[in-house]
C-alpha cells in the first residue's frame, strides 16, 4: 500500500508518534503530486491541497504500510479528511499510484501556501506537545 503525504506527516517525529513505529528510510521516496498546491486548513497550522494548474506539491511517498498503519493515519487525519487514489511522481519510482488525504467538501482553506519548513519554524513544538489522537 502506497501513501503520499504532503504535510506534517513529513516530519519524521510525527509519522513516528503517528504510526507508533519509525519506518525504515527504504520504504520513503521524496516525491511530487502534480496539478496540486498545498494551503492552510482556515484556522489551523496544517495543510490540504487544492487544485492548481501547472503546480506540484512536494511531498513523501511511502511503501510498505498495513492495514493498522492505514487504520492509524485515518484516526489521525480525522473526519476532515478522505483519501483519493491519485498518481504522485517518486524521485526513484517514476509516476506511481498512492493513496493521499484530500480535504473533504465543506473544509476551508485559508489559501495561504503551506511549507514544511515554515510550519516546522512555528508551528511543530506546540503540535509535538499534544497527543495526536487526542479529540480535539
Amino acid at each position: 500500500m502506497y501513501f503520499f503525504f504532503y504535510g506534517t506527516l513529513r516530519d519524521p517525529e510525527v509519522r513516528s508518534r503517528v504510526l507508533a513505529r519509525k519506518l525504515p528510510e527504504t520504504s520513503l521516496e521524496d516525491a511530487e503530486l502534480a496539478g496540486f498546491r498545498p494551503v492552510f486548513v482556515k484556522g489551523k497550522s496544517y495543510p490540504m491541497v487544492v487544485p492548481g494548474d501547472g503546480s506540484t506539491t512536494p511531498g513523501l511517498l511511502v511503501r510498505g504500510l498495513g492495514p493498522r498503519d492505514a487504520a492509524r493515519l485515518i484516526a489521525f487525519e480525522g473526519v476532515e479528511y478522505q483519501t483519493r487514489t491519485l498518481t504522485v511522481t517518486g524521485e526513484r519510482s517514476g509516476p506511481v499510484t498512492a493513496r493521499v488525504f484530500v480535504a473533504r467538501a465543506g473544509v476551508a482553506s485559508a489559501g495561504a501556501e503551506w511549507t514544511l519548513e515554515a510550519w516546522r519554524a512555528r508551528f511543530r513544538r506546540k503540535f509535538l506537545a499534544v497527543d495526536p489522537f487526542r479529540p480535539s
